[in-house]
């Protein structure tokens, strides 16, 4: 799956967490849950690590359309928007200082499989938040 689907994927992803005592939201309640606010979840998943609920949707829309839905009618259980996160790159220990324009270029010889997010026009826009500061 290339970066960008993945970024996609977050910016329309909702999860449940689980009951203190360990219990999971029962996904025939997830489902008419889903069906009677008019969503359309794409993939439901749990989440290795936490063990909690994954619910890809097909918009943002959706997403907090379900938040709002989970919270009013399922208030026993913790539910969240997920956001997408920008990569950064930090670069440390620099033996001189660099103007803008010279630490770019660095950055896009040293690592050619990213420079194209910086000239790309078929790149996602979200994918172009690239910045040297």
């Amino acid at each position: 799956m290339l970066w960008s689907q993945r970024v996609e994927n977050l910016k329309h992803m909702v999860t449940v967490k689980n009951k203190a005592d360990g219990s999971i939201l029962c996904p025939k309640v997830l489902e008419k849950t889903c069906i009677d606010s008019g969503v359309s979840a794409v993939k439901t998943f749990e989440l290795h690590k936490s063990k909690n609920t994954g619910i890809v949707l097909n918009s943002r829309k959706d997403a907090e359309k379900l938040v709002g839905e989970i919270e009013d009618k399922l208030p026993s259980y913790d539910v969240e928007l997920i956001s997408a996160k920008k990569p950064e790159i930090n670069v440390v220990g620099l033996s001189r200082e660099y103007s803008h324009d010279e630490l770019l270029e660095m950055i896009q010889k040293q690592n050619p499989e990213i420079a194209e997010l910086f000239v790309e026009k078929t790149t996602l826009l979200d994918d172009k938040h690239m910045s040297v500061i």
